[in-house]
């Protein structure tokens, strides 16, 4: 039986164990058939296992073991020095007092009032291939018949930093998974959204430019607008189909996105239940920690699956605190962080942990 990209650090098992999340093998070789059951997945070990494939440190050379924990301290030298030191709190409270009013104005949805002035507002954010427009902030997928009277999944995919919509899909990977999820599940709705620029934020921070169009806290509240408005029917979205769940897949600043949002899912989406969420590379969203990695787990979701790579020595992903049961955490020690969006085999791997996951009952997702 063919496994499940043990070459890029995962680790399978024939043997089966409850509570535990099973991916079918062929994914990594093609699409999932009819005839793929339970019975015939290998299932992913969970990092506690401690095994050699998931521990690749060990594996790294000393002097690159070095300069990573070097730029660890530094970037922790750096958030010290951004919240402590009194050069810095001056562009802090300038930054604070120039950025406010564009928040106020995205978290009002541009000061939209009606539903038509909603629908205006969403519309001002959503990509048209025709006309590309690198600043728009989302995507979608939605079925032909977008009104059944049944309410149908939502699947959110959260691009990383400085990636952009009209972005080749080299330079985008979560791109190929937004075509293949639609693909396999045409009567899914699949959302894509950027999350902004750090580099932007950054000259936005030290007063080098007055837009702030991409700042990632400006882009987080249109994030926000547009998961609530989805969920209620609002605006441009007033044609759909209620929710029925949510599944968020995140990479880097992405990620990071995710994070913020399921930690403070109960004012954006009420009681809409999240069975899944899904990370890859996950770093905190803005330039304070200059790409520190996630460590804790975020919250809400029933199971939440964590791919990283440690190679890269500025951006790395890490294992996350606070794991729940049924949570995977996976290393995959032949990525760095610009090439583990792009891992096929773990793009496949995803889309079939999703399609899993749409193929269970409203019972087996309600925690």
């Amino acid at each position: 039986m063919p496994q499940l990209a043990t070459d890029r650090g995962y680790r399978c098992s024939s043997t089966r164990e409850p509570n535990v999340a099973y991916v079918n093998p062929r994914l990594c070789n093609g699409p999932a058939t009819a005839s793929d059951t339970e019975d015939n997945c290998d299932r992913f070990i969970p990092f506690e296992n401690n095994s050699p494939a998931e521990q690749p440190q060990q594996n790294i050379p000393w002097y690159k073991r070095l300069f990573q924990n070097v730029i660890d301290k530094a970037r922790n030298l750096w958030k010290a020095v951004r919240k402590y030191n009194p050069i810095t709190h001056v562009f802090n409270f300038i930054e604070k007092l120039r950025i406010s009013p564009h928040i106020r104005n995205a978290r009002n949805r541009n000061g939209a009032r009606t539903e038509e002035e909603l629908a205006a507002y969403h519309r001002s954010l959503l990509y048209d291939p025709g006309n590309p427009d690198e600043n728009r902030l989302f995507t979608e997928h939605s079925p032909q018949n977008r009104q059944t009277g049944t309410p149908r999944p939502l699947i959110i995919i959260n691009l990383g930093n400085s990636q952009t919509l009209g972005e080749d899909e080299e330079k985008a990977g979560l791109k190929k998974l937004f075509l293949m999820l639609k693909e396999r599940h045409p009567e899914a709705d699949i959302m894509m959204l950027r999350v902004g620029n750090a580099s932007d934020e950054l000259s936005y921070w030290a007063c080098m430019t007055s837009n702030p169009s991409l700042h990632t806290n400006v882009v987080y509240e249109h994030t926000r607008n547009l998961i609530r408005d989805r969920i209620n029917c609002r605006g441009h979205f007033a044609d759909r189909d209620q929710v029925s769940r949510v599944i968020s897949i995140g990479y880097s600043f992405g990620a990071g996105t995710q994070c913020n949002y399921l930690n403070d899912w109960q004012s954006i989406a009420g009681n809409t239940p999240v069975p899944l969420s899904v990370s890859i590379d996950a770093v905190e969203l803005g330039t304070n920690g200059l790409g520190c990695p996630i460590i804790q787990r975020p919250g809400t979701s029933q199971r939440h699956y964590n791919f990283y790579q440690p190679n890269s020595t500025l951006v790395r992903g890490t294992r996350f605190n606070g794991q729940r049961q049924g949570d995977i955490c996976m290393c995959l020690p032949n990525d760095t962080h610009n090439s583990i969006d792009n891992n096929e085999r773990l793009l496949r791997a995803i889309t079939g942990i999703v399609s899993r996951e749409l193929q269970r009952t409203p019972r087996e997702f309600i925690p």
